[in-house]
């Protein structure tokens, strides 16, 4: 740097240098300098290029995290596409991306994970001991993606769960029902009706497709395909469990609710006991053979490719599943929490103790009549059913819009069940087909 005196002249070199002639009477007389570029803005031209593919493209919570890694780190840059299109194609090339984020999983990346295309958090956490582990968290999510996809290829920033509760007069026991057990309750005490949120479920159509998906395995595996006679089993509940009918006695419905966060159990819970009454309810499982019938919504979830960037992408991740980011999901992301992204229940084991510990507190309820605040056996009913949690709700599209589109007929009587029963098991066997090829 010229520290005194004038300078004569001034050119521009290549490469971002520059040439200055001075001038110091009183020292070396005439001087030519040159300049080169500062050490950091090199830096800042050599940072390589991270590909994020972001599925979840109406939520753009997740671009604060990345403009805040991005300034932490001085050798590499994330970079969103949008364009999902030359998926298949980009993750086998060397410029395919690094980094898959998407709302919830899907099985369209099951073939991914099958291919080896995707990397086993298991192995970087091995690889990096210092940083995230399992045993920062929950256990039974860890086993519950394990027996689903056979390894840790999947991490979710955070998730919740759908309550589904009825009276203790109909469900006396706290055990898991399977659908047979449920059809012998209903010749007991019907007609029983379904409620979701505020909205009685006439429409046969919503309540097929909710037991249908929270307990998917029952009825479709992607190698066997259709299990024609449990669907049958469940077309046959659905007919008779709703009615076009409005009016039923709040001990005979079922009532169903997703919960956002913390939060939203408060007010899940006093929807509940206005309905059945305070301590005459009982959290149900959704009716399967196997497991309890309890599922966990993904909300947010990272998948790495399997490439020589993946340590780099794994440090990226790393960043959403902090003590203190997943403590404060509740509040929305900004500049001051970029990691912000997933609203809800934290998948870090003290992170989550930590919220129900103040959910809890009295502070939590200032202002409310002691009426209207949960008890610590509430919370507790919550947390359990949480750690029982044993599925995936995962939401297969094709699979939906396919039996979709022939219930729709059936179930405003154009068509009979053998008729659409056969359609079904062909279409539904015939995507099993193509899905495993």
């Amino acid at each position: 740097m010229i520290q005194d005196g004038s300078f004569l002249d001034f050119s521009c070199l290549e490469k971002d240098s520059f040439a200055v002639l001075t001038y110091n009477p009183k020292g070396s007389g005439l001087q030519l300098l040159i300049v080169e570029p500062q050490e950091n803005n090199k830096k800042q031209q050599e940072k390589k290029e991270l590909v994020l593919y972001n599925y979840d493209r109406n939520n753009s919570s997740i671009n604060y995290g990345i403009i805040a890694w991005n300034q932490q780190r001085e050798d590499y840059e994330i970079s969103i596409k949008t364009d999902i299109s030359q998926l298949s194609l980009d993750i086998v090339s060397v410029y395919g991306p690094y980094i898959l984020y998407f709302p919830y999983k899907s099985s369209t990346f099951d073939d991914y994970v099958k291919k080896g295309y995707f990397m086993n958090y298991d192995t970087l956490m091995e690889q990096m001991p210092e940083g995230l582990q399992k045993k920062d968290l929950l256990e039974n999510l860890i086993t519950i993606y394990e027996e689903t996809y056979g390894g840790l290829y999947f991490l979710p920033v955070s998730f919740t769960v759908e309550v589904l509760a009825g009276s203790k007069k109909n469900f006396p026991e706290k055990k898991q029902w399977t659908l047979k057990e449920f059809n012998t309750l209903m010749k007991k005490h019907a007609p029983i009706k379904f409620m979701a949120g505020s909205d009685l479920l006439t429409e046969k159509q919503p309540l097929f497709d909710k037991l249908f998906f929270h307990c998917l395995p029952n009825f479709y595996n992607p190698t066997s395909g259709l299990n024609v006679e449990k669907f049958k089993e469940l077309l046959n509940f659905t007919m008779q469990w709703t009615s076009d009918e409005n009016k039923t006695e709040n001990q005979s419905l079922l009532y169903s609710e997703v919960i956002f966060g913390m939060s939203g159990w408060h007010n899940t819970l006093k929807n509940i006991e206005a309905i059945y009454g305070k301590n005459k309810f009982q959290l149900l499982g959704y009716p399967c053979e196997t497991g309890t019938g309890i599922s966990i919504i993904e909300k947010g979830v990272f998948a790495i490719v399997a490439n020589k960037n993946s340590s780099i992408a794994w440090d990226f991740v790393q960043s959403f599943f902090s003590y203190k980011v997943q403590k404060n999901l509740e509040l929305p992301a900004n500049e001051e929490r970029p990691y912000s992204i997933g609203h809800n229940f934290p998948v870090r084991k003290d992170s989550f103790e930590k919220q129900f510990q103040e959910l809890k507190s009295p502070k939590r309820y200032q202002g409310l009549e002691k009426k209207y605040s949960a008890t610590k056996k509430e919370i507790d009913m919550l947390k359990s059913y949480i750690e029982c949690a044993d599925k995936i709700y995962s939401e297969d599209y094709n699979l939906n819009n396919i039996v979709s589109d022939e219930l729709n007929a059936y179930f405003h009587g154009d068509k009979d069940q053998e008729d659409i029963l056969h359609i079904i098991e062909n279409r539904v066997n015939l995507y099993s087909k193509e899905h495993k090829e």
